[in-house]
């Protein structure tokens, strides 16, 4: 059976299951909500012509966000955006419940590692048709077509717009490098001596400064970006073309430097950090070295006041940009709200060129908080200059891979992510050797493809 034919009867089966499955409302009870809309009691999200809106946001993003929003609202009277932000460790939950429930919000944003799973469930509109028409304020084509990931099924159809991107990289701050007595990576980039070698040198001054020297997700995308920086892929085919989840020798390497990092210290498993302090507020306390992520956290480090500058991740050998993760999230609409049209309609503004220039334009000396997934806006990466090197964000998407790519096809796969983590995580608190751990994690992935395939 081909896999579109299979998604599709997987997603009829759980659209029936949906039918009888209890939720409970979300949103009147979120305390991180930015602003409420009146009557959130309503089946379908909305209340008369306010159309509900929700996404995880930090203080720095939702200020972002609202820029595009705010615009639509004013470039239309049909109907009246209302944003809801909610808390990231709790949102793809929360969303999943309501979607479930009836309670959902209109439009929303959906992870690059949630969007199959709203596929698979039948919870969401496909966008092909609309996108077609002259209503939508963007074509299919106007996007990078690296970011589509699990967004895009095998058949072609598209259920999640790219809101933007964002290529992962290190954080660290320049003045540190001083203090600690370490070279500025930005020195050894430039003399071609950026490599796993002198990133340990630096990582070993942090400890001798009593600091952290690198916050570690501890996740699959965490682990394949030292995989790709040893040229090594853990996604394979078998003889029957279907995927197999197996690392090779040079994806081992990889592992394995993350393994003895964390062993001797120089990483630290950022899930093991206290609550209320994880790695952005780890980092504008200046008590880590680096820090991992995308552009969303440079507003909050700028609006911190807290001077900082980006590194592409180094390879072994020095090879300069080894490929990275972009982080990307998409746009969605609810298949069962009451206002679908305008839902489609605003997020494809949302999404567009002037959506996102709206989000991701210098405004009052702060940057936007993502990389344009769109073509044609590069500049409002590089023309505020914050940070120094933002250019590096452009230079990381064009030799990156997006979630659902077949560098990472993880979340293809439902849950295939979390459960992999967990497995992971005996070498990460527990200190087990790579030799025990790793079987085993790729014994549960290709297990969870099977199953998935058998449907």
């Amino acid at each position: 059976m081909k896999k579109s034919t299979k998604r599709i009867s997987a997603m009829i089966l759980a659209a029936f299951m949906l039918l009888s499955v209890a939720g409970c409302t979300s949103g009147g009870d979120n305390k991180d909500n930015s602003s409420q809309s009146a009557g959130n009691d309503n089946k379908g999200g909305s209340s008369g012509n306010e159309l509900r809106f929700t996404s995880w946001a930090n203080t720095g993003e939702i200020k972002v966000l609202s820029r595009a929003i705010d615009a639509y609202n004013e470039k239309q009277s049909d109907v009246k955006i209302v944003f809801e932000s909610s808390a990231s460790d709790t949102y793809e939950q929360k969303l999943i419940t309501a979607l479930s429930g009836g309670t959902a919000w209109d439009a929303f944003y959906a992870g690059d590692a949630t969007i199959s799973k709203l596929i698979q469930n039948g919870s969401i509109e496909k966008l092909n048709d609309f996108m077609a028409t002259e209503d939508s304020f963007c074509k299919i084509e106007d996007f990078a077509d690296g970011l589509w990931g699990a967004a895009r099924t095998d058949d072609g159809s598209i259920y999640g717009l790219p809101v933007d991107c964002n290529p992962t990289l290190l954080y660290y701050q320049p003045k540190m490098m001083e203090e600690i007595g370490a070279n500025n990576p930005q020195d050894l980039w430039d003399a071609d001596n950026w490599n796993w070698d002198t990133f340990d040198e630096i990582l070993s001054k942090g400890l001798a400064a009593d600091k952290q020297g690198f916050l570690f997700g501890g996740d699959n995308l965490s682990v394949y970006r030292f995989v790709s920086g040893a040229g090594g892929t853990v996604w394979q085919k078998d003889a029957e073309g279907n995927d197999l989840y197996q690392f090779d020798e040079k994806a081992k390497e990889g592992l394995q430097y993350c393994a003895d990092r964390l062993a001797d210290g120089r990483f630290t498993y950022s899930g093991l950090l206290p609550e209320g302090q994880g790695e952005d507020a780890q980092f504008i306390s200046g008590l880590c070295v680096f820090s991992q992520a995308g552009r969303w956290n440079t507003p909050s480090f700028v609006e911190a006041g807290v001077d900082h500058d980006y590194i592409p991740y180094p390879s072994k050998d020095g090879t300069k940009f080894p490929p990275s993760q972009i982080a990307t999230a998409y746009a969605a609409v609810n298949k069962n709200s009451k206002l679908k049209d305008e839902a489609l309609k605003f997020i494809t503004y949302y999404c567009s060129k002037d959506g996102q220039t709206d989000r991701l334009k210098d405004s009052d000396g702060k940057p936007g908080n993502a990389v344009p997934s769109i073509n044609g806006l590069e500049n409002l990466v590089t023309e505020g200059g914050i940070p120094k090197h933002a250019s590096y964000l452009l230079e990381v998407r064009d030799n990156g891979w997006a979630l659902g790519s077949d560098f990472a096809r993880d979340s293809i796969y439902p849950s295939l992510d979390t459960e992999i983590k967990a497995i992971f995580e005996e070498i990460w608190v527990n200190g087990k050797s790579v030799d025990e751990i790793l079987p085993k994690v790729e014994e549960k992935a290709n297990q969870m493809i099977k199953e998935f395939n058998a449907q």
